[in-house]
């Protein structure tokens, strides 16, 4: 089944991506800033799950992002894999990802912690938001942890971040509520940053 999925693209696409972006929630236009994009649905490649979270266009796409060759999941799945690893993140790209920010004036926000993730597909309650603050957790997501051990097992090189996209609710007392709908916003909000932020990311491993 995996063979097959994969000759099917082998046999449509002639770009040989040397990164590959995976997109959350509210990041999907990323994709947009590809130049020469073949553009796959999940929906069309034999054998190959498909993505029904809003915001999520389900497309795996080939292109070019300031001149270096990338394949970019839209995607936003989870699933539970029985790996333990140490090191996961590459601390060479940590670096160069601080650097850059210092250099787009962007550091401020720019920071490290400890993340956490959930399956999903519904958000955090009050209670477990609070037993995560007790344990010294930062940030909550969906899908990062799961796509970056994934791709430890394969050998890749990787390089994560997550965009704060809403705000945790931790009072069980108040009318406010998360939304996806503010993920996507937030996203949009700051396109042309993350755009420039990846992209340099992207130049500086071509360069190696």
């Amino acid at each position: 089944m995996i063979q097959e999925s994969a000759n099917y693209l082998l046999n449509r696409v002639k770009i040989n991506p040397k990164i590959g972006l995976i997109c959350g929630s509210g990041l999907g236009t990323i994709a947009d800033y590809l130049s020469e994009k073949k553009i796959f649905p999940y929906k069309e490649i034999p054998y190959f799950p498909e993505s029904t979270v809003p915001g999520h266009s389900g497309e795996l796409i080939f292109g070019y992002l300031q001149g270096v060759a990338v394949m970019c999941i839209l995607i936003g799945m989870t699933t539970d894999l029985p790996f333990i690893l140490n090191k996961t993140y590459d601390q060479e790209l940590i670096k160069v990802g601080d650097e850059i920010a210092k250099e787009m004036g962007i550091d401020d926000r720019v920071h490290t912690g400890i993340l956490t993730c959930i399956g999903g597909p519904n958000f955090e309650t009050p209670a477990e938001l609070r037993m995560m603050r007790i344990f010294g957790i930062d940030a909550v997501g969906m899908s990062i942890v799961h796509e970056a051990i994934a791709a430890r097992h394969c050998g890749m090189t990787v390089f994560a971040f997550s965009f704060i996209s809403n705000i945790c609710i931790c009072d069980y007392e108040t009318n406010d509520e998360a939304d996806h709908q503010e993920v996507l916003d937030a996203g949009k909000k700051r396109d042309s940053e993350l755009q420039e932020f990846i992209g340099k990311i992207a130049n500086f491993i071509n360069k190696q």
